[in-house]
Protein backbone atom coordinates (compact mmCIF):
# COMPACT_ATOMS: atom_id res chain seq x y z
CA UNK A 1 0.00 0.00 0.00
CA UNK A 2 1.82 3.31 -1.24
CA UNK A 3 2.39 5.64 1.44
CA UNK A 4 0.15 8.74 1.27
CA UNK A 5 1.01 12.15 3.17
CA UNK A 6 -1.16 13.67 5.30
CA UNK A 7 -0.69 17.25 5.23
CA UNK A 8 -2.10 19.96 7.87
CA UNK A 9 -1.99 23.76 7.21
CA UNK A 10 -1.38 25.84 9.99
CA UNK A 11 -2.52 28.97 11.29
CA UNK A 12 -0.85 30.87 14.23
CA UNK A 13 -2.54 27.97 15.85
CA UNK A 14 -3.47 24.60 13.30
CA UNK A 15 -6.07 24.12 11.51
CA UNK A 16 -7.25 23.67 7.50
CA UNK A 17 -9.37 25.79 5.44
CA UNK A 18 -10.94 25.16 2.26
CA UNK A 19 -10.18 26.69 -1.18
CA UNK A 20 -9.42 25.70 -4.69
CA UNK A 21 -7.40 27.31 -7.70
CA UNK A 22 -7.38 25.46 -10.63
CA UNK A 23 -4.18 26.40 -12.43
CA UNK A 24 -0.39 26.58 -11.65
CA UNK A 25 2.95 28.10 -11.93
CA UNK A 26 6.06 26.65 -13.16
CA UNK A 27 9.22 26.74 -10.87
CA UNK A 28 12.66 28.21 -11.60
CA UNK A 29 15.46 26.97 -10.53
CA UNK A 30 17.17 29.76 -8.17
CA UNK A 31 20.52 27.81 -6.11
CA UNK A 32 24.01 28.09 -6.57
CA UNK A 33 24.12 24.52 -8.29
CA UNK A 34 25.64 24.16 -12.11
CA UNK A 35 23.06 24.89 -14.76
CA UNK A 36 23.10 22.49 -17.39
CA UNK A 37 21.14 22.91 -21.12
CA UNK A 38 19.89 20.21 -23.15
CA UNK A 39 21.44 18.96 -26.34
CA UNK A 40 24.99 19.79 -25.61
CA UNK A 41 27.64 18.20 -24.14
CA UNK A 42 29.68 19.23 -20.40
CA UNK A 43 33.12 17.53 -19.24
CA UNK A 44 33.65 20.03 -16.85
CA UNK A 45 31.96 18.53 -13.63
CA UNK A 46 31.52 15.31 -12.05
CA UNK A 47 28.55 14.01 -11.46
CA UNK A 48 29.37 10.07 -10.85
CA UNK A 49 30.46 10.93 -7.30
CA UNK A 50 34.14 9.99 -8.10
CA UNK A 51 36.03 13.01 -8.35
CA UNK A 52 36.77 13.10 -11.52
CA UNK A 53 35.98 15.38 -14.22
CA UNK A 54 32.43 13.50 -16.32
CA UNK A 55 31.24 13.82 -19.67
CA UNK A 56 27.51 14.45 -19.68
CA UNK A 57 24.88 15.19 -22.12
CA UNK A 58 21.08 15.25 -21.42
CA UNK A 59 19.12 15.38 -24.76
CA UNK A 60 15.57 16.12 -25.87
CA UNK A 61 14.28 14.46 -29.14
CA UNK A 62 11.61 13.52 -31.59
CA UNK A 63 10.23 16.75 -31.09
CA UNK A 64 6.20 16.83 -32.28
CA UNK A 65 4.22 19.48 -34.56
CA UNK A 66 3.30 21.51 -31.39
CA UNK A 67 6.94 21.38 -30.37
CA UNK A 68 7.01 19.04 -27.65
CA UNK A 69 9.68 16.27 -27.24
CA UNK A 70 8.47 12.75 -26.40
CA UNK A 71 12.30 11.36 -25.59
CA UNK A 72 14.66 12.34 -22.96
CA UNK A 73 18.10 10.86 -22.55
CA UNK A 74 20.76 12.06 -19.75
CA UNK A 75 24.13 10.32 -20.68
CA UNK A 76 26.85 10.01 -18.60
CA UNK A 77 31.07 9.26 -20.62
CA UNK A 78 29.10 7.73 -23.20
CA UNK A 79 26.76 5.27 -21.89
CA UNK A 80 23.02 6.01 -21.02
CA UNK A 81 22.46 6.83 -17.44
CA UNK A 82 18.83 7.64 -17.88
CA UNK A 83 15.88 7.45 -20.45
CA UNK A 84 12.14 8.62 -20.51
CA UNK A 85 10.71 7.43 -24.10
CA UNK A 86 7.05 7.71 -25.44
CA UNK A 87 6.69 10.82 -22.99
CA UNK A 88 5.86 14.93 -23.50
CA UNK A 89 7.26 17.98 -22.41
CA UNK A 90 8.50 20.98 -23.88
CA UNK A 91 12.10 21.87 -22.37
CA UNK A 92 14.52 20.58 -20.14
CA UNK A 93 15.46 22.35 -16.76
CA UNK A 94 18.47 20.53 -15.43
CA UNK A 95 21.32 21.66 -12.18
CA UNK A 96 24.21 20.03 -10.61
CA UNK A 97 23.78 20.32 -6.63
CA UNK A 98 27.08 19.03 -4.81
CA UNK A 99 27.29 18.75 -1.01
CA UNK A 100 29.96 19.33 1.40
CA UNK A 101 30.58 16.00 1.57
CA UNK A 102 31.38 15.83 -2.13
CA UNK A 103 28.47 14.12 -3.51
CA UNK A 104 26.78 15.73 -6.37
CA UNK A 105 23.16 15.17 -7.32
CA UNK A 106 21.00 15.70 -10.55
CA UNK A 107 17.85 18.25 -10.16
CA UNK A 108 16.38 17.13 -13.70
CA UNK A 109 12.52 18.67 -14.65
CA UNK A 110 10.83 17.89 -17.97
CA UNK A 111 7.82 20.38 -17.59
CA UNK A 112 4.82 20.07 -19.92
CA UNK A 113 1.51 21.52 -19.52
CA UNK A 114 0.23 22.79 -16.18
CA UNK A 115 3.95 22.36 -15.28
CA UNK A 116 3.10 18.84 -14.79
CA UNK A 117 6.53 16.24 -16.75
CA UNK A 118 7.48 13.19 -16.42
CA UNK A 119 10.02 14.12 -13.84
CA UNK A 120 10.77 16.40 -11.37
CA UNK A 121 13.00 15.38 -9.25
CA UNK A 122 16.66 14.91 -7.57
CA UNK A 123 18.88 12.00 -8.90
CA UNK A 124 21.71 10.42 -7.91
CA UNK A 125 24.44 8.81 -9.95
CA UNK A 126 24.32 5.05 -8.63
CA UNK A 127 25.58 1.71 -10.64
CA UNK A 128 25.93 3.56 -13.72
CA UNK A 129 22.33 4.89 -13.61
CA UNK A 130 20.83 8.11 -12.56
CA UNK A 131 17.80 7.24 -9.93
CA UNK A 132 15.72 9.14 -8.01
CA UNK A 133 16.45 10.01 -4.61
CA UNK A 134 14.18 12.83 -3.74
CA UNK A 135 11.08 13.01 -6.16
CA UNK A 136 9.22 16.53 -6.38
CA UNK A 137 6.01 14.71 -7.35
CA UNK A 138 5.43 12.59 -4.51
CA UNK A 139 6.36 14.56 -1.60
CA UNK A 140 3.24 16.39 -1.35
CA UNK A 141 1.34 13.41 -2.89
CA UNK A 142 -2.65 12.65 -2.13
CA UNK A 143 -2.42 16.78 -1.18
CA UNK A 144 -3.13 18.23 -4.30
CA UNK A 145 -2.68 18.38 -8.02
CA UNK A 146 0.40 20.31 -10.28
CA UNK A 147 2.91 18.78 -7.43
CA UNK A 148 6.50 20.08 -8.91
CA UNK A 149 9.42 21.28 -7.03
CA UNK A 150 12.89 23.31 -7.05
CA UNK A 151 16.16 23.39 -5.04
CA UNK A 152 16.22 26.79 -3.62
CA UNK A 153 19.33 26.94 -1.45
CA UNK A 154 22.54 24.88 -0.80
CA UNK A 155 24.07 24.70 2.21
CA UNK A 156 26.79 22.15 3.06
CA UNK A 157 24.88 18.72 3.22
CA UNK A 158 21.83 20.47 3.78
CA UNK A 159 19.46 21.81 0.94
CA UNK A 160 15.83 23.85 1.02
CA UNK A 161 13.38 23.02 -0.95
CA UNK A 162 10.31 24.90 -2.93
CA UNK A 163 7.63 22.76 -3.21
CA UNK A 164 4.76 24.41 -5.33
CA UNK A 165 1.34 22.64 -5.07
CA UNK A 166 -2.55 23.23 -6.22
CA UNK A 167 -3.34 22.16 -3.06
CA UNK A 168 -7.05 21.18 -2.15
CA UNK A 169 -7.08 23.51 0.72
CA UNK A 170 -5.09 26.59 -0.55
CA UNK A 171 -5.21 26.55 -3.98
CA UNK A 172 -1.59 27.70 -5.34
CA UNK A 173 0.83 27.66 -2.81
CA UNK A 174 4.96 26.89 -2.53
CA UNK A 175 6.27 26.13 0.59
CA UNK A 176 9.83 25.74 1.80
CA UNK A 177 11.00 22.45 3.64
CA UNK A 178 14.96 21.87 4.32
CA UNK A 179 16.38 18.42 3.58
CA UNK A 180 19.58 17.25 4.79
CA UNK A 181 21.79 14.74 3.67
CA UNK A 182 22.11 11.53 6.02
CA UNK A 183 23.41 7.78 5.54
CA UNK A 184 22.69 7.63 1.74
CA UNK A 185 19.38 10.06 1.70
CA UNK A 186 17.84 13.34 1.91
CA UNK A 187 15.67 13.48 5.32
CA UNK A 188 13.72 16.39 6.42
CA UNK A 189 15.15 18.75 9.12
CA UNK A 190 11.32 19.04 10.49
CA UNK A 191 8.18 18.02 9.74
CA UNK A 192 7.23 22.01 9.55
CA UNK A 193 7.84 23.81 6.23
CA UNK A 194 7.01 27.37 6.02
CA UNK A 195 4.78 29.31 3.42
CA UNK A 196 6.88 31.07 0.41
CA UNK A 197 3.96 31.78 -1.47
CA UNK A 198 0.01 31.63 -1.41
CA UNK A 199 -2.31 32.78 -3.96
CA UNK A 200 -5.71 33.82 -2.81
CA UNK A 201 -8.76 34.67 -4.81
CA UNK A 202 -8.53 38.35 -4.94
CA UNK A 203 -4.87 38.53 -5.97
CA UNK A 204 -3.41 39.16 -2.17
CA UNK A 205 -1.27 36.59 -0.39
CA UNK A 206 -1.33 35.63 2.85
CA UNK A 207 -4.15 37.07 4.70
CA UNK A 208 -7.61 35.05 4.04
CA UNK A 209 -11.36 36.30 4.91
CA UNK A 210 -12.68 33.31 7.34
CA UNK A 211 -16.12 32.88 5.95
CA UNK A 212 -17.88 30.85 8.86
CA UNK A 213 -16.57 30.18 12.43
CA UNK A 214 -13.39 27.48 13.00
CA UNK A 215 -11.73 25.56 15.46
CA UNK A 216 -8.38 26.18 16.08
CA UNK A 217 -5.73 24.17 18.13
CA UNK A 218 -2.96 24.60 20.15
CA UNK A 219 -0.65 22.39 18.57
CA UNK A 220 -0.75 19.35 15.77
CA UNK A 221 -2.05 16.68 17.21
CA UNK A 222 -4.62 18.13 19.61
CA UNK A 223 -7.85 17.11 20.13
CA UNK A 224 -9.38 19.55 22.38
CA UNK A 225 -10.05 22.81 20.66
CA UNK A 226 -7.94 26.10 22.04
CA UNK A 227 -9.81 28.63 20.49
CA UNK A 228 -12.49 29.60 17.44
CA UNK A 229 -11.76 32.06 14.37
CA UNK A 230 -14.68 33.93 14.11
CA UNK A 231 -16.62 34.60 10.57
CA UNK A 232 -15.04 37.64 9.40
CA UNK A 233 -11.99 37.86 10.71
CA UNK A 234 -8.52 37.91 8.82
CA UNK A 235 -6.32 34.63 9.31
CA UNK A 236 -2.61 34.65 8.10
CA UNK A 237 -1.48 31.14 7.42
CA UNK A 238 2.72 30.91 8.64
CA UNK A 239 3.59 27.62 8.55
CA UNK A 240 1.97 23.75 7.70
CA UNK A 241 3.21 20.50 8.92
CA UNK A 242 3.66 17.25 6.77
CA UNK A 243 3.36 13.60 8.11
CA UNK A 244 4.02 10.53 6.68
Amino acid sequence: MRKRNNFISVFTMFLAIGFAIIFSRPVKATANGVQLKANRTYTAYDVTGDGTKDKIRIRAANQTDDEAYSSLTVSVNGKTAYRLKNTRFYNVIANIYTLKNGQPFLYLYAPAENGDGPVCALLKYTNGKFRKILDFTEIMAGYGNHRIGEVTNLNGNKIVITESIVSYSLGINAINFTYEYVNGKFVPTSKYGSYKEIYSADGSSRYFTVNSNLPAYARLGATAVNTTLKTGSLTKIIKCALIN
